[in-house]
């Protein structure tokens, strides 16, 4: 996350955000493996963040989406970023489960969105709304 770690000018300079996808989401992953392929050194930090609700569920629904097209998009660039939701959907892939998984998580897609807006929203439900939006977009490209 580009809000834990700490990067001499002269490197951002050289490794900068891929700015070519609209949105939000993955560009600070990108460059990282940039860095660690080309033996670049950085190191995170300790920065714990509080977020103060400055969005509206809403915007963050929407961002969160964001993200997967855009974690997608790199996918049809070729560059694979090796997250949690490409190795799960490779897991379920190899055990055939994509389909039946796809279609438990459509029909309670809006009990996962439900969870989101809620007061206490739980974190594995929220990964489940984003492997549905995954999958789904997966299966448009």
């Amino acid at each position: 996350h580009s809000n834990n770690f700490i990067i001499r000018q002269r490197l951002i300079r050289q490794y900068p955000f891929d700015e070519t996808l609209d949105g939000y989401g993955y560009e600070d992953l990108i460059m990282g493996q940039k860095m660690k392929k080309e033996h670049a050194s950085f190191f995170y930090i300790d920065n714990p963040i509080e977020h103060l609700g400055l969005e509206k569920t809403p915007v963050f629904i929407q961002k969160s989406i964001n993200s997967i097209e855009n974690l997608i998009a790199f996918e049809k660039k070729g560059i694979y970023l090796n997250t949690r939701l490409q190795q799960f959907e490779k897991k379920l892939t190899k055990f055939r489960l994509k389909k039946k998984i796809q279609k438990f998580l459509s029909k309670n897609i809006y009990k996962l969105e439900e969870n989101i807006k809620s007061q206490s929203p739980n974190l594995r439900k929220f990964d489940a709304f984003k492997l549905y939006h995954y999958l789904r977009l997966k299966d448009e490209v």
